[in-house]
């Protein structure tokens, strides 16, 4: 069962094994501040930009159905699958969700107040690299597909734990057996060396 399991999953094995090897090399990259992401920096809304009341507070913003509904309309293709609120009276709706490449996501920063899409990060705006890097993260963790990937990777998650408890199993019978003959080589001299002894002494 150990060796089957492991014949099946190696390709799994390799998808875990390269995806948490980038990782590494991510946190590597991030502790020395270099990055390869081309992705803009959206600038907070000015402060001119934000309409106030007659109280001097911000204007109302816009609700989350009408700001998904005008990211959709500029991005075509954009399923919005979440939605980061404004941290501040100067911040932007961001919302993204996947395109046609299932690894990766778009994202659109909207304005709140004007209804316009003041940035986004589109597919086509990725470079080489960027397609490369940012479909780790769903390869290890299986987060895309559906429920059906999800079961997938579960499945062979729980084999991989199962294989480490059959390959300790093995290792410990191996060691046991190993450990058993040792001694019973150890104890055969030592039961022989009486007779060799008397044999010794038999002669003049």
């Amino acid at each position: 069962v150990h060796r089957l399991a492991g014949v099946w999953s190696i390709w799994f094995i390799a998808v875990i094994s390269i995806t948490g090897t980038w990782f590494l090399i991510q946190a590597i990259l991030g502790d020395n501040h270099v990055t390869i992401s081309t992705e803009p920096i959206v600038p907070v809304i000015a402060r001119e930009q934000v309409p106030q009341t007659a109280d001097g507070s911000p204007a109302p913003r816009i609700d989350l159905d009408e700001a998904a509904r005008i990211a959709t309309q500029t991005i075509p293709g954009l399923d919005v699958t979440f939605i980061s609120l404004p941290a501040t009276a100067y911040s932007h709706m961001s919302m993204g969700g996947r395109g046609w490449y299932p690894l990766m996501y778009q994202t659109a920063e909207v304005n709140p107040y004007t209804r316009n899409v003041d940035s986004q990060f589109l597919l086509s705006d990725r470079s080489t690299l960027e397609f490369v890097t940012e479909s780790m993260r769903p390869l290890h963790t299986g987060d895309f597909g559906g429920l059906a990937i999800k079961l997938i990777w579960f499945f062979f998650g729980l084999v991989l734990t199962l294989m480490v408890l059959s390959g300790l199993l093995i290792w410990t019978k191996r060691t046991a057996h190993a450990t058993a003959a040792a001694l019973k080589r150890a104890e055969r001299p030592a039961r022989a060396k009486p007779a060799r002894e008397t044999t010794l002494e038999a002669q003049p």
